[in-house]
């Protein structure tokens, strides 16, 4: 029984890892229709000031659903990487509309909250500080190919530099690691 009902929360994570890979490549799309008619100097076609604003609330709703997935996110690697990817473009398109609205000098409310890019960042903080299996596998690349007792001291440092996260995070990882007997 148990197995069905890891079947199925397997079947389920990737049910949800694929829609989320849908989402990414909607937001793709809109991303190169954006850049097209910016190159082109036709960013008027894109929309009026109501339809922007609109696409930035739903990206606002879109990114509530993709940050309150972080507890499964924490837990698996493609659903955590699926979630950053969309979260990441999303604020992109934001700075994107901003940077090249004709609109923003006649009515710079339109893109006053930047709400985008502090839930972007929001989960950024997040990632950076939070135990994840993507972290975990990273941590365990990094460690040296060798006995634990071999390792040099503070093996954990350049590691945390190079992930760029703290210390201290790198360190509960290891200890994690160690328990699951991976290191």
């Amino acid at each position: 029984m148990e197995n069905i009902r890891t079947l199925s929360s397997t079947q389920e994570l990737d049910k949800l890892h694929k829609n989320i890979k849908g989402l990414r490549a909607l937001i793709e799309s809109i991303s190169k229709y954006m850049v097209f008619h910016i190159n082109q100097s036709l960013f008027i076609e894109i929309g009026t000031n109501t339809s922007i604003k609109k696409l930035m609330n739903k990206f606002s709703e879109c990114h509530d659903v993709i940050f309150n997935l972080k507890e499964i996110s924490k837990n698996n690697k493609k659903v955590e990487s699926a979630s950053y990817s969309v979260s990441k473009k999303m604020s992109f398109i934001a700075d994107m509309l901003e940077a090249n609205s004709a609109e923003r000098k006649s009515n710079p409310d339109i893109f006053s909250d930047r709400n985008l890019r502090l839930k972007h960042y929001e989960f950024t903080s997040w990632k950076k500080t939070t135990m994840t299996e993507s972290l975990l596998f990273a941590v365990q690349l990094k460690l040296p190919d060798v006995p634990r007792q071999e390792w040099p001291k503070h093996v954990h440092k350049p590691i945390a530099k190079e992930l760029d996260v703290s210390n201290k995070l790198v360190v509960k990882c290891i200890d994690e690691l160690k328990n699951r007997n991976l290191c």
